[in-house]
């Protein structure tokens, strides 16, 4: 080996010998004289997390009605001491902020948004919420020379949207912030009652600081998808057609459910007034206008009971005619009003109907007929059968703060021979719209009473989770029964309902004209709760609706304002479901 090479190896040797003695002090350093410190830190490992995507809830047919998408905060990073230059073009970038939040609806001022920007902290985050247009306005503040700080930027924020706007909102409900993740949880309505499954579930490990450790994966498990029983444009047509029947009659609020009645699969509810769950917070404050206590966010139709009136004499009818205390064609001797206990009842008409048969009963709708026919059946039979309708319980209808009503019964403190016999013509008790809807599906379902839903499928991504079955709650009468209720139900839809008859079809129905209790016990002397629940066809129902009108001021008669209502909507519904007519259907079979 010459000296030129004996110089290489040497030079190599050197270098190497340096590194080595580079990594030794590393070690050392590491190791034993900053020991203390790196294993504080490592004792303070950051969590790495991975957040889920919550699952989108659609329609029957796939379209989106609750999905995810982002808002935005404003970020800036101020410089201290801000220093006489800086002051000024503080002030300018507060000008445009300002700007940029007030066309975002923000009422605030270049000066609030300076005295937010003028503390000690360097990191500010603004406490507003924008959109992604403003977002973009924002961060293009930072390419003005002279005009706006480098250090203003803006971060994405989860956020719930609705694309279908306030459209069955109480269904629906909607999503707050949670936990500092920014992960949302479910509000009321099907967010809060499938809120396990549309959440998924998120992830996390402590994240090391030493290569040599192995670091976990972290996967978050997005939510399931729920698939509806509602078809988005039925539903928008039941709620186009409620409002312009609450402007038309006047009423303050109502409820319109829709369903198949052999199945229970609900195929719209609308409730009004109604709230965009999009910006929930706007109606914080808002309360129900028939129940002061119940925030607008809560589903009327299944969590404000209310007196159903004479709707409920269908179901007396059926209890009486099953139960044998009468049959098709026993009759009934009217006078116009019945005592009992020292109480007068008397007929919703104040008429006289004199010797009438059963089916007179329901088309003239008598209170003394039907409250008789509850004090002859007998407090046990009758509130069995009641129970078996569903009524005084939950209906399991998977929707959140479902009530139970009110239903007195012997034993009870306030129960008397009076209360069963109002209890007859659907008065001393209350109900859902939803109970109620279900109660008479029973009586056009051959007496079967189905349990009510609205989730069609649970999906995770285009795998079926779930696919819940039409569940029997109960057989609540024959059958024999059920048809001769139904046959009641046609002859008083075209031969005193008249303005419920919907020309090709076949309708069975009942109207109702319920008082409503005050405070003291007694009853409103004018306003009234105006319905009429009817299914069609009759013989081979597809569907049955409950049109329910509060305090319509047009007319106080369920038959002048909800039997109307509800033909004109049932005419476009059997369009939209493709029922044809009782010609066509009939020369098919």
């Amino acid at each position: 080996m010459d000296i030129q090479q004996k110089t290489r190896l040497s030079i190599i040797v050197g270098f190497m010998a340096l590194m080595a003695a580079v990594i030794v002090v590393r070690l050392v350093t590491f190791q034993i004289i900053e020991a203390d410190q790196w294993g504080e830190q490592n004792s303070h490992q950051y969590t790495q997390r991975s957040n889920p995507q919550r699952g989108e809830i659609l329609d029957r047919n796939g379209n989106i009605l609750a999905s995810n998408g982002f808002d935005y905060q404003i970020n800036v990073q101020v410089p201290q001491p801000i220093g006489e230059n800086g002051a000024q073009r503080l002030a300018g970038l507060s000008g445009e902020l300002a700007l940029i939040l007030q066309d975002d609806g923000y009422d605030v001022s270049a000066f609030e948004i300076r005295e937010q920007l003028n503390v000690t902290r360097t990191n500010i985050l603004l406490p507003y919420r924008i959109n992604h247009d403003q977002a973009v306005r924002v961060d293009n503040l930072t390419e003005r020379e002279n005009e706006a700080y480098s250090g203003i930027y803006t971060t994405q924020l989860p956020r719930r949207i609705y694309p279908q706007g306030d459209l069955m909102c109480h269904v629906l409900g909607y999503t707050s912030l949670a936990s500092q993740y920014n992960e949302y949880v479910g509000n009321n309505g099907l967010e809060a009652r499938y809120n396990a499954e549309l959440a998924g579930q998120g992830d996390s490990s402590r994240a090391h600081i030493s290569p040599l450790i192995k670091q976990d994966t972290v996967i978050a498990l997005d939510g399931y998808d729920l698939e509806l029983t509602i078809d988005r444009t039925i539903q928008h047509t039941v709620e186009q057609h409620l409002a312009n029947s609450m402007s038309f009659y006047g009423a303050h609020s109502g409820n319109v459910i829709v369903m198949n009645p052999k199945t229970g699969a609900i195929l719209a509810m609308a409730n009004l007034p109604c709230y965009d769950p999009f910006e929930y917070y706007e109606s914080a404050e808002v309360q129900h206008p028939e129940n002061k206590k119940m925030p607008i966010f809560s589903n009327p139709a299944v969590s404000l009971p209310y007196e159903p009136g004479s709707v409920m004499k269908l179901v007396t009818m059926a209890i009486a005619l099953d139960s044998g205390t009468v049959t098709p064609q026993s009759t009934y001797q009217d006078f116009g009003s019945l005592v009992i206990d020292g109480n007068y009842i008397y007929n919703a008409s104040k008429g006289i109907y004199g010797t009438v048969g059963m089916r007179e009963v329901i088309n003239f709708s008598i209170n003394t007929a039907t409250a008789t026919l509850a004090l002859d059946t007998g407090p046990d039979a009758f509130y069995s059968y009641l129970q078996r309708f569903g009524f005084g319980q939950r209906s399991g209808v998977d929707l959140e703060h479902e009530a139970v009503g009110t239903l007195h019964q012997p034993g009870d403190e306030l129960w008397t021979d009076v209360v069963l016999a109002t209890n007859g013509f659907g008065q001393g008790m209350t109900v859902t719209p939803l109970q109620m809807t279900s109660a008479v599906a029973a009586i056009a379902n051959d007496g079967v009473l189905m349990r009510p839903y609205i989730v069609e499928k649970i999906m995770d991504g285009k795998t079926l989770v779930s696919d819940p079955e039409p569940f029997k709650q109960s057989q609540a009468v024959s059958a024999e029964t059920a048809r001769e209720v139904r046959q009641m139900a046609i002859f008083a839809v075209n031969h005193n309902i008249d303005k419920a008859y919907i020309p090709g079809y076949t309708v069975a129905g009942k109207t109702g004209t319920a008082q409503i209790p005050e405070e003291g016990g007694f009853y409103h002397p004018d306003d009234t709760i105006a319905s009429f629940i009817g299914w069609l066809p009759a013989d081979d129902p597809e569907l049955i609706i409950l049109y329910k009108l509060d305090r319509p001021t047009r007319s106080e008669w369920g038959s002048e304002t909800a039997a109307p209502a509800f033909a004109d909507l049932a005419s476009q519904l059997v369009v939209l479901l493709d029922i044809p007519p009782d010609s066509v259907r009939l020369a098919q079979r």
